[in-house]
């Protein structure tokens, strides 16, 4: 396998993203074994960007691909964009673009029947400076364009881009953040608060993992927030766990949040190698 990433279990299948292509095997969940391998499609590989990560929404398949590299114009339509196709792989097309590098997006439990409302974090490009660009969380919609390379944030022109069409297409094109993060906090995992197992006011809200940064001269990220949501709108952000940096040592870096049952909630850490559990103390 190259740079296996993404999986999600479907009607006793098991569909997996890696680098270069999404895949599906038949899954044996008495024996544990995966028999029958189908290649669904193949994708653009190498450049700066690996991690593919897809999801299932009815009969759905949605696979983000993050962008060659930290600022440039792509040659492929696959690059910087979250692709959408039948669960067989059919109809491969692009859902929505100019996301660098959303590595996790979730769909909003709140949507009707039939329809997606997908939420994203998209992380930004580097090197300009510790305050810039900020990091980004988006409401998602199909046919969408998201700005990269040309914007960030709330729709500003990156000054790599100078001409006039530019800053047209920054105005007139692009769809603003959502909700501007810090820069380079790096979010990754994403997931709403689907019961009160930690707590009724916290219910329907956002939990988001910031990796942390690497490229900032003083460290930022490294813990877990809430968003306060209301009306799609984000009305306050605070810590919910912290403690992955403490007085100059960087201790693990949060990945990936994932409920069960909405009673347990269950975070990756790719530093420390751990996955830890979070459950409710009843006394």
């Amino acid at each position: 396998m190259k740079n296996p990433h993404g999986l999600v279990f479907h009607n006793n299948q098991l569909f997996l993203a890696e680098e270069d292509k999404v895949v599906r095997y038949d899954y044996d969940s008495e024996n544990y074994q995966l028999e029958n391998e189908q290649i669904l499609f193949g994708l653009p590989e190498s450049g700066r960007h690996f991690t593919r990560t897809i999801k299932i929404l009815g009969e759905k398949l949605y696979t983000s691909v993050g962008s060659s590299c930290d600022v440039c114009l792509e040659k492929d339509a696959k690059r910087a964009a979250i692709l959408i196709s039948n669960l067989d792989g059919s109809d491969l097309q692009i859902f929505t673009k100019g996301l660098r590098n959303t590595v996790f997006f979730t769909f909003d439990p709140s949507a009707g029947s039939g329809q997606v409302k997908m939420w994203g974090n998209d992380m930004g490009r580097d090197f300009l400076g510790d305050n810039l660009p900020p990091d980004e969380l988006n409401v998602i919609e199909e046919g969408r364009n998201y700005g990269w390379p040309y914007c960030y944030g709330k729709s500003i022109r990156d000054l790599k881009f100078r001409e006039l069409e530019a800053l047209e297409r920054c105005r007139d094109i692009t769809q603003p953040s959502t909700f501007d993060y810090p820069a380079h906090v790096a979010p990754l995992g994403i997931t709403f608060i689907n019961s009160d197992f930690l707590g009724k006011d916290n219910q329907g809200d956002l939990l988001i993992a910031f990796h942390g940064s690497w490229n900032s001269s003083l460290p930022v990220g490294y813990k877990i927030v809430k968003l306060n949501l209301s009306d799609d709108k984000v009305v306050g952000m605070e810590d919910f766990i912290t403690g992955w940096y403490e007085n100059g040592k960087l201790l693990g870096r949060p990945v990936d949040l994932l409920f069960k049952d909405n009673q347990t909630l269950f975070i990756s850490d790719d530093k420390a190698g751990v996955v830890y559990i979070l459950t409710k103390n009843n006394k």
